[in-house]
């Protein structure tokens, strides 16, 4: 149904949130953008049963482990990128404190 409203949002807002592309973590050799919203991802993941996994071969920051851990939610991440997994890995461990990590340092 196109144009269709859910919960009182049109489904433009449900599928294409506002994402923020301002670099929220800058090295030397990473410039990384917010690629999903976080809010988006734990709508998703609610989707997955509780005792469900959920799996992102493209990890990059962990975003969609972000989103698992704060719905209470199990995931596997997989990242090629170590400086990535380490990113993603204090995102993560902040999430398992249910704090959001908006800036790495």
């Amino acid at each position: 149904m196109h144009g269709g409203k859910t919960n009182g949002r049109s489904t433009e807002e449900m599928c294409w949130p506002e994402i923020d592309q301002k670099p929220y973590y800058e090295s030397d050799s990473v410039r990384l953008y917010r690629g999903e919203s976080l809010e988006l991802l734990k709508e998703l993941v609610r989707v997955a049963p509780d005792d469900g996994l959920i799996l992102d071969p493209f990890a990059g920051s962990g975003t969609t482990g972000v989103a698992a851990s704060l719905q209470g939610r199990r995931a596997v991440l997989i990242e090629q990128s170590e400086e990535y997994c380490e990113i993603a890995a204090k995102r993560l461990e902040a999430a398992s404190r249910g704090e959001i990590m908006e800036r790495v340092k």
